[in-house]
């Protein structure tokens, strides 16, 4: 469940961040981004416990019936900055490996470098052109 309140915790934030939303319509959105739909009861203790953090806040709005709109706030958006950069550094800590640096260029490449023997070294190149401009100044 913490995995499940983490993620869900995540994609509140970045729905917050397109516009207030009352929980319905939260759910409707999470379901867009995630893929599935998260029951209430999955939303609503993540959305309080958002709220007891400082992450959002309620708004209470009277109509025929009663709807609570969520917001973000600025340590909201602060928590969702922070959670962004370490997502990025998991991300790149991921490629760092499977990157490839072409040797003329300096062009990074995950997938597609071309793998090339000059002077009994393998190196790597983005494209056909870097390796002969590559080879023909060496």
């Amino acid at each position: 469940m913490e995995n499940m309140s983490s993620t869900t915790k995540y994609f509140i934030l970045i729905a917050l961040t397109r516009k207030n939303m009352h929980g319905y319509e939260m759910i409707m959105e999470l379901e867009k981004i995630m893929g599935k739909k998260p029951s209430a009861s999955q939303i609503y203790p993540v959305l309080k416990k958002m709220k007891s953090s400082g992450y959002v806040t309620v708004e209470k709005i009277s109509g025929r019936k009663k709807v609570k709109s969520y917001k973000i706030t600025a340590d909201g958006k602060k928590f969702l900055a922070d959670l962004n950069k370490r997502f990025d550094s998991l991300v790149e800590a991921a490629l760092k490996n499977k990157i490839k640096v072409c040797v003329h260029c300096g062009c990074e490449m995950v997938k597609g470098a071309i793998q090339k023997k000059v002077n009994g070294k393998n190196m790597f190149f983005c494209c056909e052109m870097c390796a002969k401009s590559y080879s023909h100044h060496k």
